[in-house]
């Protein structure tokens, strides 16, 4: 009997993006005692920036997730996977039939993420600039577009054992 091993690979696909909000107090409150309730029952939190701005790495992050889900065709070749089986804490079975295949499109997944990350970046203070400018108490004076553009990306993080 050949061990599952031989056979195929485990694949997971880890992610990040960054949501650009913070907790407001005053928005909790307000949204407490629209309710009747206190702020131990209800949280808010305010934009950083306007949501459109941040959809390119988490438009790309949900691709490469539905790929492997088999919900959609791979960006470098335009075929489908069939979805590969679960195993456990976010693993995947990958079949050597598909490892090129898969690691091709994976490949071109990281590439259109950090593509999209550096368009981020580049629009970023400009975005954090104006959303200061139409919401000027929603954003600190210690928040700059200098300080929340500064941080390095995460890559998309596929990896195979």
């Amino acid at each position: 009997m050949t061990a599952l091993h031989e056979k195929a690979a485990l694949v997971s696909l880890k992610g990040s993006t960054w949501k650009a909000t913070v907790p407001s107090k005053k928005a909790t409150q307000a949204a407490a005692e629209t309710h009747g309730t206190t702020d131990k029952w209800v949280t808010a939190s305010v934009r950083l920036v306007e949501k459109h701005v941040l959809e390119g790495p988490k438009k790309v992050l949900g691709q490469a997730r539905h790929y492997l889900d088999g919900k959609s065709a791979g960006p470098a070749d335009g075929k489908t996977i069939g979805g590969l089986p679960l195993w456990e804490e976010g693993w995947r079975i990958l079949p050597n039939l598909l490892n090129e295949q898969v690691t091709r499109n994976l490949g071109q997944y990281e590439s259109e993420f950090f593509d999209k990350v550096e368009e981020l970046r580049a629009v970023l203070p400009t975005a954090i600039d104006t959303a200061s400018r139409r919401t000027p108490t929603s954003l600190s004076r210690r928040t700059t577009a200098a300080s929340m553009t500064s941080s390095n990306a995460t890559p998309l993080g596929s990896s195979t054992t």
